[in-house]
């Protein structure tokens, strides 16, 4: 029981560390976002921890700065739909 009790608080510690080295290296967190996070993780053993890590991760995200470049053989022919007639157009 003794080596459960110290393997649970050593994963605990970690899990926490991790989660407070997350907190203090985010960028786009304000000093109040960061000190509740700090007192949500360290009084909410392990939830605590993994949903501010979850979310401090999607917040750093960053968006391709360019788009791929795609090829045109995937345009779709519009052309072949005479089934519609476009023509006609009814102002009411």
């Amino acid at each position: 029981m003794t080596y459960f009790a110290t393997a649970f608080a050593i994963a605990w510690l970690v899990t926490n560390a991790v989660a407070t080295r997350t907190i203090l290296c985010a960028e786009h967190y304000t000093r109040e976002q960061r000190l509740l996070q700090l007192l949500f993780v360290w009084l909410v053993p392990f939830l605590g921890a993994f949903l501010i890590i979850a979310y401090a991760r999607r917040g750093h995200y960053e968006a391709p700065s360019e788009l791929p470049d795609f090829d045109d053989s995937d345009d779709v022919d519009v052309s072949r739909h005479d089934d519609v007639d476009v023509s006609r157009h009814d102002d009411r």
